[in-house]
């Protein structure tokens, strides 16, 4: 039985997105999900280096004492905890969920990285997004996943979405076309590309895969 995905979404936000017989989230989270669990252990290990590398600042003096700077940036080393902890809790409760491992072996658990607790909620995507939760668990992803992109690459860009039929999305999602629309973002830095990515299934274009794109929009207008 379908229903209506609750996950917010913040692009075309009030246009609601079905959800496929038996799942919980739509295509598009489905895919988000997908894109998160693969991502976060990379955003760990950036946020680990992005650590390091600030905290070659620790032997400058603190104003008005001789005491050192404390060798930590806290906005990051929280950041990276949040993370950890997220993607932790949340696979310890999905496996809990799905009688994997019993409480004492779920307490060990919290002990896990990132990457075996990521690993494991791979493995268990689809059922993952079968369940009540899974809305729930791809915000919680997606937002640590946002958390941590903005400290490891802070530069503002513009954003504006690709109008009428040439901005629908034009990948499959199971059975279905993705129902999202395409987006162009614009980095300040010149040494940077531009893309284009679906605010659905998260699929990006970068420029060199700009004129397969339009192929792909013009056989679609042959074929209506």
């Amino acid at each position: 039985m379908t229903g209506t995905c609750t996950v917010e979404h913040f692009k075309d936000a009030d246009r609601p997105r079905r959800t496929a017989d038996g799942y919980t989230i739509c295509g598009g989270c489905t895919k988000g999900l997908e894109g998160s669990l693969e991502e976060l252990p990379k955003l760990y290990e950036d946020l680990v280096h992005l650590h390091g590398a600030r905290r070659h600042g620790g032997d400058q003096k603190t104003t008005g004492t001789r005491a050192p700077r404390l060798p930590i940036d806290v906005v990051v080393a929280d950041a990276r905890a949040d993370l950890q902890n997220t993607v932790v809790e949340w696979a310890v409760y999905a496996a809990r969920e799905a009688q994997a491992v019993n409480v004492a072996t779920a307490h060990r658990w919290l002990s896990l990285d990132v990457v075996p607790a990521a690993g494991w909620l791979t493995l268990h995507r689809d059922w993952c997004s079968r369940q009540e939760w899974s809305p729930q668990l791809v915000t919680a992803l997606r937002r640590v996943r946002s958390r941590a992109a903005r400290l490891i690459d802070p530069r503002p860009r513009q954003q504006f979405a690709i109008p009428g039929d040439d901005g629908l999305c034009v990948r499959e999602l199971d059975t279905a076309p993705c129902p999202g629309r395409l987006w162009v973002t614009i980095p300040t830095a010149e040494e940077e590309s531009s893309l284009i990515e679906c605010d659905t299934c998260c699929h990006g274009y970068p420029p060199m895969s700009w004129l397969r794109r339009g192929k792909l929009v013009h056989a679609r207008r042959v074929a209506a």
